[in-house]
């Protein structure tokens, strides 16, 4: 009987391989058509969507194949696993890393001022919301150059094909080029030695993808990784606080160069609306009822409603795993997501809450960052960015307590739709614990 079954693997293993072979080749081909006379064709990505939504259900494991495999019955499981890697490196790599290379190679010598010889692909990085290639050029007449290649992706895009087909992702990818290309050149002629900017060579509509100059640094974050033992001598921690004043100088000058920055009052962006969605979105993730929690931002919000505001084009996402250090000490921050304007204070809220809200802080009830430490890191902070204006603490209290709402829900969704069945476990001893601590946290923001 297991023999039956091999061999009925082995056959529908070899189909499968022959299918994704012939698929390949008109990736190939299509890919080739793209480029005819230095222009590419937009009409192909429908047919490479098509033939991308063949090859997924080619290689999908039969539900038969799926009981072999898990019945124990492992003859021979490694040919399959190898087999469905050998496809999706065909299909997902291979074909790619061509079209990569032609695209490189036909802006090479308007972006690099010169023709380079070759590209080679160093590395691959799938993070949450992009996938990361680091690449090498090589030229005839200059230096090597090392590249960062970033394609946008959702969070459930398996491979780099998928985002070349989506309209909201080209626009994204479009969107974060011109930004990076802005802030270069505002650092640029600041004449501030000290902040740094990454240097974009340009978008490729052909790859959905944003293409920059890969600089030696590390993020800011990684300073925290040692705590609590590495910034307990005083240089370290000195050090670490130094880089989040300047960080949060940059957030400044970002808002001053980027945004169309005005003063109104905070009735006039309807904030209650912010909350609310951020509230429900934490109701939907966790089940429970938060009235409480509206009641103290409602009797917040009342204290601050007349408040003067400074609106200008947000960051999004500022926080110190998106703050870098360059070797030379010079501060930069990446990964901007400038969809939205609103309240300054907002970004600043974002980063204020980072340290004390992370997971491991969580997890140690609060204990693992020292009080003096969480401190001395929400001064620097402030000063970094106010310096010497006035801040209105009320206000940037309100903030801070919708960014850990947001947090808390981040949180709640990732014990709880986590694929690790360990991690997914834990949901049943941390959630109680996550609750408490948020809830804790958010109380001492909207007392």
């Amino acid at each position: 009987m297991t023999d039956e079954k091999d061999t009925d693997i082995e056959r529908n293993l070899e189909k499968i391989g022959k299918d994704v072979e012939k698929l390949s080749a008109e990736y190939a081909t299509l890919g080739e058509q793209m480029f005819k006379d230095g222009t590419y064709k937009p009409g192909t990505f429908e047919k490479m969507d098509r033939i991308h939504e063949t090859v997924r259900r080619k290689t999908e494991v039969p539900r038969r194949v799926d009981s072999w495999l898990a019945s124990g019955c492992n003859n021979n499981p490694n040919d399959f696993r190898e087999r469905q890697m050998d496809v999706m490196k065909l299909v997902n790599i291979v074909d790619y890393e061509k079209l990569l290379r032609k695209c490189l190679s036909l802006e090479s010598k308007d972006w690099f001022g010169d023709d380079a010889i070759e590209f080679v692909i160093n590395s691959r990085i799938t993070r949450r919301f992009s996938f990361i290639l680091k690449v090498s050029a090589n030229f005839h007449s200059q230096e090597m150059k090392n590249l960062i290649i970033k394609i946008p992706r959702d969070s459930s895009m398996i491979d780099m094909f998928q985002p070349i087909s989506s309209e909201k992702l080209q626009h994204e990818a479009k969107t974060e080029a011109a930004l990076l290309a802005n802030i270069y050149q505002y650092v640029n002629d600041s004449g501030d030695d000290s902040l740094a900017a990454i240097k974009i060579f340009g978008y490729v509509p052909q790859l959905c993808a944003v293409v920059m100059e890969e600089i030696n640094m590390k993020l800011l974050s990684d300073d925290i990784k040692k705590f609590p033992y590495y910034p307990r001598t005083f240089e370290a921690r000195e050090q670490f606080l130094t880089r989040v004043m300047r960080g949060a100088r940059w957030l400044r000058n970002f808002h001053e160069a980027n945004g169309l920055k005005k003063i109104i009052r905070l009735s006039d962006v309807s904030y209650l609306e912010e909350v609310e969605s951020a509230l429900h979105r934490l109701e939907n993730v966790s089940g429970l009822n938060h009235n409480d929690l509206r009641k103290s931002f409602f009797r917040a919000y009342e204290r601050i409603i007349g408040d003067p505001v400074e609106i200008t084009a947000l960051h999004n996402d500022f926080h110190l795993g998106n703050v870098f250090v360059t070797t030379d000490e010079k501060i930069g921050v990446f990964d901007p997501n400038i969809s939205t304007s609103g309240p300054a204070y907002q970004d600043v809220a974002r980063m204020l809450v980072d340290l004390d809200s992370r997971r491991i802080q969580l997890l140690s009830f609060g204990l693992f960052y020292e009080k003096s430490l969480l401190a001395e890191f929400k001064s620097a902070v402030i000063e970094g960015y106010f310096d010497a204006l006035d801040v209105n603490q009320e206000m940037l209290n309100f903030f801070c307590a919708l960014e850990l709402i947001k947090k808390w829900r981040v949180n709640e969704e990732y014990f709880g739709d986590h694929q690790n069945t360990v991690i997914k476990g834990l949901k049943t001893f941390v959630s109680p614990l996550s609750r408490r601590f948020f809830k804790n946290l958010i109380s001492k923001y909207l007392v």
